[in-house]
């Protein structure tokens, strides 16, 4: 079992105790938030898209800890 506290734009300090078998994209799912478009981190390294369905245990995240899982969407402050 692990810890893990959700940060995205909408929801701040979420903590879920999931499995070392869950992925950072089935946390998404269960609580409906599409990470597509956001910069997504856990730990503060931030995750390519394919690392997404890696699971916890594959993400280095040890049993009995609590990691900070973050999507936020990056806006690139441009003008039209």
């Amino acid at each position: 079992m692990i810890t893990v506290k959700l940060n995205t734009d909408s929801i701040r300090d979420k903590m879920i105790v999931s499995e070392l078998d869950k992925t950072p994209n089935s946390i998404f799912s269960t609580l409906g938030i599409n990470p597509s478009g956001s910069m997504v981190s856990i730990d503060g390294r931030t995750l390519e898209s394919h690392e997404l369905d890696l699971t916890f245990e594959e993400l280095h995240v040890k049993a009995g800890a609590t990691t900070s899982l973050n999507s936020n969407v990056k806006a690139d402050g441009g003008t039209n």
